[in-house]
């Protein structure tokens, strides 16, 4: 399966650009996204940065979040990589990439 079409992990890190070395609950990274889109920031405005991070293959075990697991023990959360793409190459491409939980929210729209 596909980091595009299955991106989700308890914790999302940002590598590159203006949030570099960032690390976000994956509910609240997707929070993020939608206050940037509902805000209608350009993907060029500092707002708008949280919209050009893809995410990648790469996971590993974060060091300081914790999960719970099934049976009550907290262990290192699983951690997704997401790399900056600058916002010219969004231009370029002519859309962003929407998560599937962000897709759902608009019928018109499907994840890249």
């Amino acid at each position: 399966m596909s980091a595009y079409s299955n991106p989700v992990t308890p914790v999302v890190a940002l590598v590159g650009g203006p949030q570099h070395r960032r690390a976000y609950f994956y509910r609240d990274w997707l929070a993020n996204r939608l206050s940037s889109r509902r805000g209608r920031y350009p993907l060029t405005h500092a707002c708008g940065s949280s919209r050009c991070y893809l995410p990648s293959d790469d996971t590993y075990e974060h060091p300081i979040a914790k999960v719970t697991d099934d049976y009550g023990d907290k262990q290192p959360a699983l951690t997704r990589v997401w790399v900056w793409v600058a916002p010219e190459q969004w231009m370029r491409w002519d859309r962003e990439y929407f998560t599937p939980e962000e897709a759902a929210d608009d019928t018109e729209r499907t994840a890249a």
